[in-house]
């Protein structure tokens, strides 16, 4: 299949004069970071890649390192597509027959994680590049730039709607970065960002957004709301979803480089228990085996946790807060350390009624780091969250759930006294934008599993919807007789399974 190739991207990254605005069709798109752009690449990728993108000996090299990238990551969005179509296919086969439905068994599920972390890397050299240039064009004539970018939007509006949805993301990010640079960043910023920490422009973009949209809601109650699409909206919207499914569907027989290193890395998730101690004896405490490690599958019948990652996010945090308090709710937050750094009073909010856990500093997948930085990744995040909130997290979660069977990385976790928390629902909220389907995919797995460990992001507008959408029906179908659905906090439920 012919990918889209965004061969002018490179006029907007390689010029070395000022950049201007994106245009406001380039950043409409509401394709919100899929999570928190934190750093999982080493700073010598980094500066190699925009290097070949900005600083290219010709126009022509310049274009082919752009190409590739964006390629790559357009191939990377539609293979998530197609997976998430298949493992929503095995969860209904699993309900349909009454079997319980294992994540860390499932191989579509292990291919999404992969692309998770695949996506992202590639999306981090992408802004940086663009960041890199940037910096450069500061002092340089801006009107060679507003040609190029005029180029650049040209070939933007050239595609169909379902194209600009695969990389719409990173158009919007594209946008944060000018963002960020207007908003005057310091020497330190600056030299953040330029030691491998991409996630500090989105921290101080969302920082100032979510500042601005809580002044107009509090002058103006009915503003600042997100406004539902109109029909005109959702009609081409089911229309780019229907071509979407056609190009993923095309894609998926292709055998490419990106399709080997999914395999490759999949098979390297770790994200499956080896330990096999009987569930009936556990008690579980902070170990590199089994009683260490929780998935929801040991739980009472019709118990449940509530989990969110990648937070705290600026504003959509404290939505998700008055959610679970409205329907009298305690959740879990696992939270990267690069963002209780930049907002150490939200993480204390958040832990005044739920539970505060630790998910690394910048979301790395901790099996292809040595041990030092394992346990730096780890112990680092847990005296942020100690600073934060006055005591030290008793649960830690692998980014991507990658390390569970891995000695080293679970024997960091143990040693910081934590127990490792896995999930057995996932709503992948953070590929799907659409609310009432992830909580769809999520009942079904509740179903099927009839306990466990609910996994959220904390970060995304439809996760927001989603939470809310998923306690109300839980407690519908609770208060009606035909199910339980009992919400507890995860030390509680510990806590009783220790007491049997």
């Amino acid at each position: 299949m012919k990918l889209l190739i965004f061969s002018t991207l490179v006029l907007l990254v390689s010029c070395s004069t000022p950049a201007p605005k994106v245009s406001s069709e380039l950043a409409s798109s509401d394709m919100t970071p899929q999570r928190s752009l934190a750093s999982v690449n080493k700073v010598e990728d980094l500066e190699q890649v925009a290097s070949e993108m900005v600083f290219a000996p010709s126009e022509e090299k310049a274009m082919e390192a752009v190409s590739e990238q964006i390629n790559g990551y357009q191939e990377a969005y539609l293979r998530t597509h197609d997976y998430l179509k298949k493992f929503d296919a095995d969860l209904d086969h699993a309900v349909e027959n009454g079997e319980t439905f294992e994540l860390a068994k499932n191989n579509n599920y292990q291919r999404i994680l992969v692309l998770w972390d695949i996506r992202t890397r590639m999306r981090d050299k992408v802004i940086y590049a663009y960041f890199k240039a940037m910096k450069y064009s500061q002092s340089r004539d801006q009107g060679f730039a507003s040609k190029v970018l005029s180029r650049f939007s040209k070939h933007i509006s050239a595609l169909t709607s379902a194209e600009k949805r695969t990389v719409g993301d990173l158009t919007s990010d594209l946008k944060k970065v000018q963002d960020f640079f207007d908003s005057k960043p310091s020497a330190q910023d600056i030299a953040r960002v330029e030691n491998g920490d991409v996630s500090w422009i989105f921290e101080k973009v969302e920082g100032r957004t979510a500042e601005v949209v809580n002044k107009i809601q509090k002058a103006f109650p009915s503003q600042g709301q997100e406004l539902l699409p109109s029909k005109k909206e959702l009609i081409q919207e089911e229309k780019d979803q229907q071509e979407i499914d056609q190009m993923a569907k095309q894609l998926s027989t292709a055998t490419t480089e990106l399709s080997q290193e999914i395999e490759a890395e999949a098979a390297a998730l770790e994200i499956e228990s080896t330990d096999r101690t009987p569930q009936a004896v556990a008690k579980y405490a902070p170990s590199v085996g089994r009683t260490g490690n929780l998935t929801g599958s040991e739980f009472p019948a019709n118990t449940w946790a509530i989990t969110f990652d990648d937070g705290p996010h600026a504003s959509r945090t404290a939505l998700v807060l008055e959610a679970l308090k409205d329907y009298g709710v305690s959740g879990t937050f696992f939270q990267l350390g690069s963002a209780v750094k930049a907002k150490p009073t939200l993480v204390a909010t958040v832990a005044k009624n739920n539970t505060v856990a630790n998910h690394t500093f910048s979301h790395p997948q901790l099996t292809k780091l040595g041990a030092a930085e394992v346990k730096s990744q780890i112990k680092r995040t847990g005296d942020l969250i100690e600073k934060a909130t006055g005591s030290r997290p008793k649960f830690m979660r692998c980014p991507y759930g990658s390390g569970i069977s891995n000695s080293k990385v679970r024997q960091a976790i143990a040693d910081e006294g934590m127990i490792h928390v896995f999930w057995n629902v996932d709503t992948l909220d953070w590929q799907d934008k659409n609310p009432s389907s992830i909580v769809q995919r999520a009942m079904k797995q509740m179903i099927a599993n009839r306990k466990g460990i609910v996994l959220f992001h904390d970060i995304h507008p439809q996760s927001v919807k989603a939470i809310r959408l998923l306690l109300q029906k839980t407690n519908d179908i609770t208060q009606s007789g035909k199910g339980t659905y009992k919400w507890k906090s995860l030390p509680s439920i510990v806590q009783e399974m220790n007491a049997r």
